[in-house]
């Protein structure tokens, strides 16, 4: 898809952008897209920050299933198909809750907290650009957050206010992807054949 366009049923611009930039290096060659769908979630991983000792124990079994996850990340199907290249999406959803796990669990440094809030904002946003299911990530993060704060916590205004710009992420979204009534739809999909 050429236009990107938001109001289309499947608004995934990096997927698509991926697409075009794999053409580019391989033309038709299976091979470097079959490579790319193994080291784009392996790179999502080493953007995502490590779990927090406290959500892992402590023994490393952690980051070695994010390691498979990463090398193998939805089963065979991943390496097979080449358009499973948006599990990328769900690799950097993944790497938002853990920038935001990180970040409420941070009371000391203010200026880490804060650069841990903007990442997991921004690993969202990528995530989104890859598969529109990321949003569901969001409501998990809440759910995990308030579980691990303290269910009693949900009543006070100030304990929602990490989540805040996540959920901003989330709105923002789905209202530039909603067709308003009196917007124009999208120009009709070209097939260039040759």
């Amino acid at each position: 898809n050429a236009t990107l366009h938001f109001q289309e049923a499947f608004w995934r611009p990096l997927y698509f952008l991926s697409f075009r930039g794999l053409y580019a290096l391989f033309g038709e060659n299976p091979i470097g897209y079959h490579v790319a769908v193994l080291l784009v979630p392996l790179a999502g991983l080493r953007a995502i920050p490590p779990p927090p000792p406290r959500l892992t124990g402590g023994n490393g079994e952690g980051g070695f299933w994010a390691l498979v996850f990463g090398v193998y990340p939805l089963g065979y199907e991943s390496v097979a198909w080449v358009s499973s290249l948006n599990s990328a999406g769900f690799t950097l959803a993944l790497g938002s809750w853990l920038a935001f796990a990180h970040a409420v669990r941070e009371s000391r440094r203010r200026r880490r907290r804060t650069l841990l809030h903007i990442s997991a904002v921004l690993l969202l946003v990528l995530s989104l650009g890859y598969r529109e299911n990321a949003l569901s990530v969001v409501p998990v993060m809440a759910t995990w957050y308030f579980c691990d704060a303290g269910l009693k916590r949900i009543r006070e205004p100030a304990a929602w206010r990490p989540l805040a710009p996540l959920v901003g992420v989330c709105a923002v979204y789905i209202f530039v992807r909603t067709p308003l009534p009196f917007s124009s739809p999208p120009p009709p999909a070209r097939c260039d054949v040759v």
